[in-house]
Order: structure tokens, then C-alpha cells, then sequence
């Protein structure tokens, strides 16, 4: 899972959210600029889940188009169909906050994350039930 700026935070709960739910998840958090040699880590049968919104950050969109030229299957959470994330990705949600004074808040892409660890979690639950 990758974001930054105001994607960070996003990024940072669907990450915990997975490890609630015991899935294998590793945060993409920049920390030593070790992210290209993550990508780089990365096999066909992973997932890149990206989170970034206009304007973009560029590390971001990098990581994405490594990951997309490597054939990484990838899930982003973006504003628009057309940004450089939905792009290349096999399944995008789009979310556009309108601005309030020079910020964006975060609170319908936290609420659509909530919805897609919830819908996991009832996911996991019926593969396990008798």
C-alpha cells in the first residue's frame, strides 16, 4: 500500500485495516527511500493498492508505473479516471473532495477504505463458514 501528502493517512488505515484481518500488507512509507527497491520486490501475484490525488505526488506515480511496466496487478484510490494512477490500474475508485479553503478533507476516502475492510472482512468470514 502506497500514499503520500494527504494520501498518507488513507493509505496508512487501509494497511492497518489489512493487518487486522491477517492479510500480508507492508506500507509503502518512503522512510530511507527504499520504495523503487520495494517496487522492485514486488511479484505478478502481489497487489499494489495506490492512494494519491491532484496534485500528485511524483514518487507515487513513479512507484505505480514501475509496478505497471513490471505487470503488477494494481488496485489506486484517486480523484479522477484520467489520472496517472487509474490509468494503470486494473480496478480504480475515484473520490474528488471538493476544496474548502485550500484543503481537501479525506473523510469519503477514509469512509469508501472503511467499506472495502468491512466488505473484506464478510468476504473472509463466508470463505470460512461451513
Amino acid at each position: 500500500v502506497i500514499g503520500q501528502r494527504r494520501a498518507f493517512p488513507i493509505a496508512s488505515y487501509l494497511a492497518y485495516g489489512l493487518t487486522r484481518l491477517e492479510r500480508r500488507c507492508q506500507l509503502l512509507d518512503f522512510v530511507g527511500g527504499m520504495v523503487p527497491q520495494q517496487i522492485a520486490t514486488l511479484r505478478q501475484t502481489d497487489l499494489l493498492i495506490a492512494v494519491a490525488f491532484a496534485e500528485y505526488t511524483q514518487a507515487v506515480v513513479d512507484a505505480v508505473t514501475d509496478a505497471h511496466i513490471r505487470g503488477i496487478p494494481m488496485v489506486t484510490l484517486t480523484d479522477v479516471p484520467t489520472s496517472p494512477l487509474a490509468r494503470h490500474s486494473e480496478v480504480y475508485f475515484c473520490v474528488d473532495d471538493a476544496d474548502s479553503h485550500q484543503f481537501r478533507p479525506i473523510a469519503a476516502s477514509i469512509s469508501l477504505v472503511q467499506s472495502l475492510i468491512v466488505g473484506l472482512s464478510y468476504f473472509q468470514d463466508a470463505k470460512t463458514d461451513p
